[in-house]
C-alpha cells in the first residue's frame, strides 16, 4: 500500500549579528613581516567579516611559506570577539613556521605486465619541476604530479602497459 503524506515544514533562521573586522593581528611570524604577509589581502579592517575572503589570505600567506619550503607551516586564523562591542572583531592569524626542508629523492617504481617495463626513468622524471637537492615547494609538488597525470594520460606506452608510482622524500 502507497501512502501518499505531504507535509509543510517553516524554518526560522537567526543569523547574529553581522561583523565588521577591527584589527587584524599576527602571531608567530619571525620571516615575513606583518606587511608581508598582509599585503594583498581579501580582508581588511573595516571590512565585513567574509570567510571566502579569510581563506583566500590563508592560503595565499601558507604559498608564501611554501616557496621557501616550509612545507608544513601552518596558518591559523581566530576570531577574537570584543566584549561589549557588538558586531566588531578582530582576526588574529597564529603562524608556525615550521622549517624549510628540501627534496633528498624521489623514487620512482614502474610495474609492468611481464615484470619489464618498456618505460624508463627519465620518462617518469622530465616532467617533474622539482629535482633532489630543490626545497620541498608544495605548488611545484603538486604541478609535477598533475604534469606526471597529464603525461600518462597523453602517452600510450604508460597508459596501456605500465603502473608508474612515485614518492618524494624531504629532509
Amino acid at each position: 500500500p502507497r501512502v501518499d503524506a505531504r507535509a509543510t515544514y517553516s524554518y526560522t533562521i537567526s543569523e547574529g549579528p553581522r561583523y565588521t573586522v577591527r584589527n587584524i593581528l599576527m602571531e608567530g611570524n619571525e620571516i615575513f613581516t606583518n606587511e608581508d604577509l598582509l599585503g594583498g589581502s581579501e580582508l581588511n579592517p573595516g571590512d565585513k567579516f567574509n570567510a571566502r575572503f579569510l581563506n583566500k589570505d590563508v592560503e595565499r600567506m601558507r604559498e608564501k611559506y611554501g616557496n621557501l619550503g616550509r612545507l608544513f607551516a601552518k596558518v591559523e586564523p581566530t576570531p577574537k570577539f570584543i566584549p561589549g562591542e557588538k558586531g566588531i572583531v578582530d582576526i588574529v592569524y597564529m603562524i608556525d613556521e615550521d622549517r624549510p626542508y628540501t627534496i633528498r629523492n624521489i623514487d620512482v617504481h614502474i610495474a609492468a605486465p611481464g615484470g619489464v617495463p618498456h618505460t624508463r626513468e627519465p620518462v617518469v622524471l622530465n616532467p617533474l619541476l622539482v629535482a633532489p637537492g630543490d626545497l620541498a615547494n608544495p605548488q611545484l609538488i603538486a604541478k609535477s604530479k598533475s604534469r606526471l597525470r597529464r603525461s600518462e594520460e597523453h602517452t600510450s606506452e604508460l597508459q596501456s602497459h605500465s603502473f608508474i608510482s612515485y614518492a618524494v622524500f624531504c629532509l
